[in-house]
């Protein structure tokens, strides 16, 4: 990137004038402002989700890739942090298009066959012509391209970084190895954050919806805690991490797997396929089936705010405050 900016900026000194390079001109110090983390946020939500979007990739200085012990790789802050700062925006590597043919279910990150068939034949094709995607691709499993074991930094896991550069002819791409990628990291585009709040649960099965699914490599070190300290929203194809709490020097960036306001042992069960513990909160509900009614009472409200029937809604979540 940092070698096609100083090119344009060459070109736009040949002929500064024109339209054209007004418009490159224009285009560099925008993507200088997303480098740092300013975005035009109203012009990043408009874009239909899951589409390409024209925006640069932000990483916080103080965002790191360490070993946590007893979990493997994760991702720690270096300094303190305040709630609500952006750590990270990166773009998808892979993204299944939005054509209502990809299922995904609220609690489940794990991808079905179809889904990660999608995916993968799409990241073969890609990295087959793209060494150095598929040399950041194989950093996920913790090894490089040649399996030696491989501690990469945070710059190496964004799309920006390092060079994109295509080879001249296809590569071989050990397409089952890839494959435990994908089906390790993906996960649907509206998991998490407030992009999903009152969005659909397994045991309402009338209210499951079709989003793409998608591969991104940073966020994907993140590792799970049922009380996470980040949220995640997504515009187009990036997802923007945010701090949702203030953070203390080498704390770890944890997020959420599964729907944190469901019972504990339907987070237990959906948490088995990551082989991850889960312990009971203070905050559990002993009265599971009481719960369960206050989590559908929560999905109906929300449906009555999308059909705009705010007297609905708001009597709804008056219900559940009380209730809560």
């Amino acid at each position: 990137y940092s070698a096609a900016a100083e090119a344009a900026e060459q070109a736009v000194t040949l002929d500064p004038r024109s339209k054209e390079a007004q418009a490159l001109r224009e285009r560099l110090m925008r993507w200088r402002a997303e480098s740092g983390g300013q975005y035009d946020w109203l012009a990043l939500h408009r874009a239909p989700l899951g589409s390409p979007i024209d925006s640069a990739e932000f990483l916080a200085d103080t965002v790191r890739v360490s070993v946590v012990p007893g979990k493997g790789r994760g991702l720690v802050v270096t300094r303190a942090v305040s709630a609500g700062a952006l750590l990270m925006a990166c773009r998808a590597v892979g993204l299944t298009p939005f054509r209502g043919a990809v299922e995904v279910q609220w609690e489940a990150q794990k991808l079905r066959q179809g889904e990660a068939d999608d995916l993968l034949s799409q990241l073969v094709e890609k990295v087959a012509f793209c060494p150095p995607l598929l040399r950041r691709l194989y950093l996920l499993c913790g090894k490089d391209q040649d399996g030696a074991e491989s501690c990469p930094s945070a710059e190496d896991l964004l799309c920006n970084g390092g060079s994109s550069q295509q080879g001249e002819g296809r590569m071989f791409v050990d397409a089952s190895r890839l494959r435990n990628i994908v089906e390790s990291n993906a996960f649907g585009l509206n998991f998490a954050g407030l992009d999903v709040v009152g969005r659909t649960r397994a045991n309402v099965p009338d209210l499951r919806h079709r989003d793409p699914v998608g591969l991104w490599l940073l966020p994907s070190l993140l590792n799970h805690s049922s009380t996470p300290n980040v949220v995640n929203t997504f515009a187009g194809d990036m997802v923007f991490v945010r701090a949702s709490r203030a953070l203390c020097p080498g704390q770890e960036l944890l997020d959420c797997y599964v729907d944190p306001l469901d019972t504990f042992q339907g987070r237990v069960t959906k948490l088995l396929p990551y082989g991850v513990s889960e312990p009971r909160l203070p905050d559990d509900a002993t009265d599971e089936a009481e719960l369960e009614a206050i989590l559908k009472d929560s999905d109906v409200a929300h449906n009555s705010l999308r059909a705009q029937q705010f007297g609905r809604a708001l009597e709804l979540f008056r219900g559940i405050a009380q209730r809560l």
